[in-house]
């Protein structure tokens, strides 16, 4: 996907879109995309490409494998609810 739509995406998601319960499910966490300028979040560090962390902010665990950083150890749990 391009990065640049998916900034877009995820700005939506995180800031307009409570269907998704973004902000509720990573409270906590900061979220920081590693090829694009992109953060949002406080707390523990999740950090990836702006595609993954698109889908985990919509509940996809798919988004899973390409993430790191010390927010994800229950991340799984929450990602999926």
């Amino acid at each position: 996907m391009p990065a640049d739509l998916a900034v877009i995406a995820a700005d939506q998601v995180w800031s307009r879109f409570p269907m998704f319960h973004a902000r509720k499910k990573l409270a906590g966490r900061r979220l920081v995309a590693n090829d694009v300028s992109w953060a949002v979040g406080q707390g523990r560090d999740v950090s990836g490409p702006i595609a993954a962390l698109l889908l985990l902010l919509t509940g996809r665990p798919a988004a899973l494998p390409p993430l790191s950083g010390s927010g994800l150890a229950d991340l799984p749990a929450v990602a999926t609810r």
